[in-house]
């Protein structure tokens, strides 16, 4: 999933002289400057007393910073006129690194923002899951491997056989069930607690993962036979980027919500001991269960947005 496909620089055709990391670095700086003042703040690995893990909020907004302070505002219009910039100097470079002007092919913007949405809401899992695991179930890092191999099981059986069943029953078909699937599953595991058997958690992963095999080929496939061979390094470095920056987003958002929420529902008296309660256990699941209904939300939503871009092909017989 790397965005520096040699793609960007060396496919002719597909960019100018410009190196490959400008364009994520770039996109990525909008990011990091959002996050430029926000803290560090205790997470609920601490507020039970067990070592946490690292931890990344690119976007989360610090209690002592809050959305409506100067420097959270600040950050956002930076990164807006960063981006406006950019934008601005390659539609009138000679040789642009990426043509902004690429994203009126319907197609390539569709599974771009197809794909950036898919790995918004598997990020956002990643972030969490392993959390829930470790410290509102008690697992071991092994058991926690173990107990996680829905997804890649659900990815590899799925996606091996996602275009080719977009080419029988639809692309469009295909990619708003993987997208339902998806969305449906984050909405699933918000309603698990410490105490939830195994066997619902574990399907809800299979609804994820099959959601993701569904979507992923068939997107990146569009993206890819959107644009003449010449360009297929602007392709392949767009569905890396897409992956990237949609992966960054959803570590952002999940955690702002999580950190944020888990603050609000963990009784004062915690706020400054690290002891291991129920109630700072009940408090993190209650911040998980928003978070990943806010995932799923704007998963739906991009499935929406991306519906009427996919194309309408007829069912082979």
């Amino acid at each position: 999933m790397s965005v520096h496909s040699p793609g960007f620089v060396h496919s002719p055709g597909a960019v100018g002289s410009a190196p490959s990391w400008a364009m994520p670095a770039l996109m990525s700086s909008c990011v990091v400057v959002v996050g430029a003042g926000c803290r560090d703040q205790p997470g609920p690995a601490e507020a039970v007393g067990q070592r946490p893990a690292p931890e990344l909020h690119p976007t989360a907004v610090d209690r002592r910073h809050g959305w409506n302070s100067a420097l959270v505002l600040g950050s956002f219009a930076t990164a807006a006129l960063l981006f406006a910039a950019f934008v601005a100097y390659a539609l009138r470079a000679t040789h642009p690194m990426l043509d902004p002007r690429v994203f009126a092919i319907t197609r390539l913007r569709t599974g771009t923002i197809g794909v950036a949405a898919v790995f918004f809401g598997l990020f956002a899992l990643f972030f969490v899951n392993a959390q829930y695991l470790q410290y509102a179930r008690g697992y071991s890092p092994l058991v926690t491997g173990l107990a996680i191999l829905p997804l890649p099981i659900g990815i590899i059986a799925i996606s091996r056989r996602s275009v080719a069943i977009a080419g029988r029953i639809g692309t469009r078909t295909v990619v708003t069930s993987g997208m339902v699937l998806l969305a449906a599953g984050l909405a699933a595991l918000s309603y698990v607690t410490s105490a939830t058997a195994y066997p619902p958690y574990g399907l809800a992963l299979l609804a994820i993962s099959t959601g993701m095999g569904l979507r992923v080929p068939t997107l990146s496939t569009g993206i890819m036979t959107s644009l003449p061979p010449a360009r297929a390094g602007l392709g392949s470095g767009l569905n890396s980027a897409a992956r990237e920056i949609g992966a960054a987003l959803g570590v952002a958002v999940v955690g702002t919500v999580l950190a944020s929420h888990f603050a609000h529902a963990l009784p004062a008296s915690l706020h400054e001991h690290a002891e291991s309660t129920s109630q700072a256990l009940s408090a993190f699941t209650d911040a998980m269960a928003t978070g990943y209904r806010v995932i799923a939300v704007i998963v739906l939503i991009a499935s929406v947005a991306v519906a009427p871009g996919l194309r309408r092909d007829r069912p082979q017989s």
